[in-house]
């Protein structure tokens, strides 16, 4: 229909909304309990983190005691290589000393990460990791060291062994810092 004017009319064509955009918000993560496994494994992680960490340890010092640095692994052999871990030699009881020692850091490390929460604080998490490990050194050297390595009591100095009980007890200080960074990194906390 022509206008007033007598110009053709543009039709009018009825006028949509704009079209609303949604706003994607993800869902609020839910906090997930750590599994044993996860547990588990971050135990060991740190079980043998401090395990080796508390290697170096005892080789340097055999080095700084004038001694080879392995003879200290090589007496922790004792109870299944008898006499033959009363050498300086590195041999396959060296590694067989190597591997109790990182075996018995994991299981340690792994049953304090069953026990450990994530919400530890840093200064609670290693005092209870120190007192752990020394308390289960001292309970080692008083009933299973005296039965079954009395060797490793009589050539290894207390010192020694006693300050590799600190370096590991601060490193499984640090379980509760990798359950943390576990639920973080896996759980999508």
């Amino acid at each position: 229909m022509p206008d007033a004017e007598g110009a053709p009319a543009t039709p009018v064509l009825p006028v949509e909304p704009a079209p609303v955009l949604a706003v994607y918000r993800p869902p609020v993560p839910v906090q997930q309990p750590l599994g044993l496994l996860l547990r588990s494994l971050s135990g060991i992680e740190t079980g043998m983190f401090g395990g080796v960490v508390t290697l170096v340890w005892l080789l340097t010092t055999g080095w700084l005691l004038d001694t080879p640095g392995w003879v200290i692994p090589n007496l922790m052999a004792a109870p299944f290589h008898g006499p033959r871990s009363l050498t300086a030699d590195f041999s396959f009881v060296t590694l067989s000393g190597i591997a109790l020692h990182l075996l018995q850091c994991g299981l340690a490390a792994m049953a304090f990460a069953w026990w450990a929460s994530p919400a530890w604080p840093a200064g609670r998490s290693v005092a209870l990791g120190l007192m752990l490990s020394l308390v289960a050194h001292g309970l080692m050297e008083a009933y299973l060291l005296n039965r079954w390595n009395p060797d490793l009591l009589a050539y290894a100095p207390p010192f020694v062994l006693w300050t590799g009980g600190v370096l590991f007890g601060i490193i499984l200080g640090c379980t509760p810092w990798r359950l943390r960074s576990i639920r973080r990194d896996f759980l999508l906390d």
